[in-house]
């Protein structure tokens, strides 16, 4: 049996409004039409009434999501959708990403399914990309996958490259060479502060962090 199910949903600007529709591909499994008019997105659903019923939960998800990116609230960003908005040349562990956002001066945490933060999605979703990358960057050195995710946060956060990151990592203390394979030289919660504290001592969160205001203005006094 067909079921429709018809939702009116209004945005603040074009911007989220245009985001929002992106988001809608791929993420929706029921049939859709979607028009917008005046600062409204109306959309028509449908399918089978289990498919509907998933579709519109997902949308009121992804519109929840839209409607407090930016402005300074926590948001829960689904780990698939971040994984399908992504470019993703290798899978990466997620805990990375939530780092290097509280790095940056973000609120952050990987909670189940969930990365969760007040960061802006387009720097969540760059942000992935990112580490993704530089995982495939560092896949011909010999390393446990703990220093593996470090030396990406370090790269991703100071802009270094990752394998001056592993060397990096080594001289700090937070990891050591053994035989030319990296290990960690302290448990990986411990590591991670280290990290931290590092990298705060050299100023390499505000350099990073002054190329992302310039790709995702945030309001004066923030940060």
């Amino acid at each position: 049996m067909m079921y429709r199910k018809d939702l009116s949903l209004s945005f603040d600007d074009e911007r989220s409004m245009e985001l929002f529709i992106g988001l809608l591909s791929g993420n929706v499994k029921a049939d859709m039409i979607a028009v917008s008019r005046m600062g409204h997105l109306y959309i028509s659903l449908r399918g089978d009434p289990e498919t509907v019923k998933r579709s519109i939960a997902r949308i009121k998800e992804l519109y929840k999501m839209v409607r407090s990116s930016g402005r300074r609230t926590m948001v829960k960003y689904p780990v698939d959708m971040l994984l399908s908005m992504a470019e993703v040349e290798t899978p990466i562990s997620l805990d990375t990403v939530a780092i290097s956002l509280s790095i940056w001066g973000y609120r952050a945490a990987l909670r189940g399914n969930h990365v969760v933060s007040d960061a802006p999605f387009e720097l969540v979703v760059d942000t992935v990309s990112r580490i993704s990358r530089i995982y495939e960057e560092l896949r011909g050195i010999p390393m446990t996958p703990p220093v593996k995710r470090l030396a990406s946060i370090c790269a991703a956060t100071c802009g270094k490259r990752p394998e001056d990151c592993v060397r990096e990592l080594e001289a700090i203390g937070v990891a050591r060479n053994v035989g030319g394979y990296y290990t960690l030289a302290m448990t990986y919660t411990s590591a991670v502060e280290h990290l931290k504290e590092y990298l705060a001592r050299r100023g390499h969160d505000e350099h990073r962090h002054s190329e992302i205001r310039r790709k995702v203005p945030r309001d004066k006094g923030q940060g």
